[in-house]
């Protein structure tokens, strides 16, 4: 089904605590945008070979902004907000370290369960210089433990029975560019599809800069739907919905050349879910085995293929709504 989403209501790096180096363009200095940044809580990854993630924590040091003409702006964790932290990633006999000022090197985010709500905000009202940035990082920490009893990792997968693996993480998660050109306050949400970025090899987990998405709140929205029981011949139980730019030349699946933009899980109820959706035009479509489809290999038994392009799922089968 085609959807459209609609939208809703001087060189060099800054300083280490994050103020920003101005940056002047025609006709002198650029305005000065409040920018604050959420993360989004992600659903619990799940897979044929491993359903048993509980939880996903990252530790993050960082978050840079580089704009179209090469100026950088570097926000540490002194300017970020410290409640961000989710307490349950930190062991009871350890604590985050700090430097020689008492500042906490990092914050670290459990993904998969933001203290109860979907988002927690990591930046708060800070200015920036309004313009187009091409490239948006969030740095990670990947190396090092607590130095409690099980020496837990700064980043680690919990599984449901407790036990904990090591999550080694892209230096740098890179997200695409935003436009800050509103000069007015700003709201962007990093969001993480840890179904396409988490892989497990041997013993450690293995987090892939991929499936990331920046988007300004301003211009996002939901996709919220339902499928007839009726539509997956055996059972809704491994279905999920597909979202894909509507330009896309075929319907590929996860970590293929036309990968969708994000996948959600067919829930008990046959309802669905898309969140912090950038506004443009695109094509959802149903996948009924689409729990067997794992990014790092060639799945020849998806229902996805470019013989579905433009195929019409109709309202009986896949009904939608916009927020």
């Amino acid at each position: 089904m085609f959807v459209v989403i609609g939208c809703g209501g001087s060189d060099g790096d800054s300083d280490g605590g994050g103020s920003l180096a101005p940056s002047a363009g025609e006709g002198g200095a650029s305005a000065q945008v409040p920018v604050s940044a959420d993360v989004a809580e992600s659903p619990i990854p799940e897979t044929p070979t491993d359903k048993d993630v509980s939880k996903v924590c990252v530790a993050i040091d960082g978050m840079t902004f580089i704009n179209n003409v090469g100026d950088i702006v570097n926000w540490t964790p002194e300017s970020f907000e410290q409640a961000a932290s989710s307490d349950d990633c930190v062991p009871v006999d350890g604590e985050i370290p700090t430097d020689g000022d008492g500042n906490p090197l990092f914050v670290v985010l459990n993904l998969t369960d933001l203290t109860g709500v979907d988002l927690v905000r990591l930046l708060e009202d800070q200015l920036m210089a309004a313009g187009d940035y091409v490239s948006v990082a969030l740095s990670t920490v990947d190396e090092g433990g607590y130095g409690d009893i099980l020496n837990t990792p700064y980043s680690h997968v919990r599984d449901i029975f407790g036990d904990l693996k090591p999550l080694k993480v892209a230096d740098e998660l890179t997200f695409e560019g935003l436009n800050l050109n509103f000069d007015i306050p700003q709201t962007i949400t990093f969001a993480f599809d840890l179904r396409s970025m988490l892989q497990l090899k041997e013993d450690a987990y293995e987090m892939k800069n991929r499936g990331l998405r920046l988007v300004n709140n301003d211009e996002a929205g939901s996709i919220i739907g339902s499928i007839n029981p009726s539509a997956c011949a055996a059972s809704m139980v491994d279905a999920y919905v597909y979202l894909y730019e509507s330009d896309t030349e075929s319907y590929g699946d996860m970590g293929s050349e036309t990968e969708p933009v994000v996948t959600a899980k067919v829930g008990q109820d046959n309802s669905y879910e898309f969140k912090h959706i950038e506004s443009g035009d695109y094509d959802l479509t149903l996948v009924c085995n689409g729990l067997f489809d794992l990014p790092d290999v060639v799945n020849d038994v998806l229902n996805v293929d470019s013989s579905q392009k433009g195929y019409k799922l109709g309202k009986d089968v896949l009904n939608i709504d916009f927020q």
